[in-house]
Parts: C-alpha cells; sequence; structure tokens
C-alpha cells in the first residue's frame, strides 16, 4: 500500500501499525476540510508519546502536541495525508454515529487484533467491582456507533472466540463488556498499549 505522504506501507507490521492509527483517529480523531487539519485528543501524555510515534512511522509526519486544560490535542495540517486518510476510512466532520470497522481492516486478523487494540485503548475502560471480599474485572468498550458495536462484538467472537454483552445506556452510549473467562483471553489476543489502562489490570492481578 503506497501512502501519498510517499511512504509505502509494507508487510504486516506496518498494516498492523497503520490500523491501529485508523481506529485511533476513528475512536478520538476529526478530520475538519478547513486547514485540512487532522486532529487526536487524548489525555494521557504517555499515550500521546505512543501515537505520535506511530503516526511518524506510517506518514513521516510529526503532530504537534498542544497540552490544554483537561486533555491534550495532536494536530497536523496536511493535504495528503488528509486526503490518505479519508480514502482508508475516516470520514470528515462528525462521524461518531456512523462509524464502522474499515473493510480493508474487517478481512484480516492481525489487522483487526490492532484495531481493537487502539479502540481499547481510546474508548475503552478497565472496571473492578467489590463484592464483599471479592473483587470482579470488567473491560468494557464504547462508541456512539451501533453498528461499530456490533461489528466489533461479532469480530471478537468469531476471530478470536471473544463473548461479549452488548447494551445501550440512558446518555446513548452503545457499550460491550468482557468478563469472567473471556478476560484473559481478551488480554491474550488483544494488544493494549495504554499506560494507565495496563497498570490497572496489572494491579488487579497482583493485589
Amino acid at each position: 500500500m503506497c501512502l501519498q505522504s510517499g511512504h509505502t506501507v509494507r508487510g504486516e507490521n506496518d498494516l498492523g501499525e497503520l490500523a491501529w492509527i485508523i481506529s485511533f483517529i476513528l475512536a478520538d480523531g476529526t478530520l475538519t476540510l478547513k486547514g485540512f487539519r487532522i486532529q487526536i485528543s487524548e489525555k494521557n501524555e504517555k499515550m500521546c508519546k505512543i501515537i505520535m510515534k506511530k503516526f511518524k512511522k506510517i506518514f513521516k509526519k510529526d503532530l504537534k502536541l498542544i497540552k490544554r486544560i483537561n486533555t491534550n490535542i495532536l494536530q497536523l495540517k496536511s493535504k495528503e495525508i488528509f486526503i490518505q486518510l479519508t480514502k482508508l476510512g475516516v470520514e470528515i466532520g462528525e462521524k461518531s454515529h456512523k462509524v464502522r470497522i474499515p473493510k480493508w481492516i474487517l478481512t484480516h486478523k492481525s489487522l483487526l487484533r490492532e484495531f481493537i487494540g487502539a479502540w481499547f485503548d481510546a474508548e475503552g475502560t478497565v472496571k473492578v467491582r467489590k463484592f464483599g471480599k471479592r473483587r470482579l474485572l470488567r473491560l468494557v468498550m464504547a462508541s456512539k456507533s451501533e453498528k461499530l458495536i456490533r461489528e466489533l462484538s461479532i469480530v471478537l467472537k468469531k476471530k478470536f472466540g471473544i463473548c461479549t454483552w452488548k447494551w445501550k445506556e440512558k446518555d446513548g452510549i452503545w457499550r460491550i463488556e468482557i468478563k469472567n473467562s473471556h478476560i484473559k483471553n481478551f488480554l491474550k489476543e488483544i494488544p493494549s498499549r495504554h499506560p494507565s489502562k495496563i497498570q490497572k489490570i496489572k494491579e488487579f492481578f497482583i493485589s
């Protein structure tokens, strides 16, 4: 796959990196036509550095880090990369209710693994619930797009043998939850790179 930035994506590893970036942009990013602006929001500064490194590797351009009070913004203005992202499945403007897994990712297990991992890093939550002396771990992923949540649920079951529980909250957000024995399978199959989520999961298992 040749990108308009002049970099050719070769091999499973590079395609996996690209699938990861696309997932993160679909989850927490925006394409704005005015100025051909690409923007990603992320609170965790260490996670920002991971995103910036992966983006630079694939597109050969640096994202600018803008620190805000409650979050961080990663931004770049580039017509070439902007157009390429639209061809890879990222829509311009508001997209949250209609996001889906891009077709070029959907048919490859290795790319799905990276896509789901990035979605968990961007829109996932690690929950620890207490029932007396018992503590239970739950992993949740969210989206305003019912189609995406349905696709994630189907893919996790068919490709990775992971069962999920799907529901819609009063706020209009769709969620899937992974629990019980399926959590260890998820953690084995799906890579998370988010520092605080990895730490919380580790703390659960060692405590």
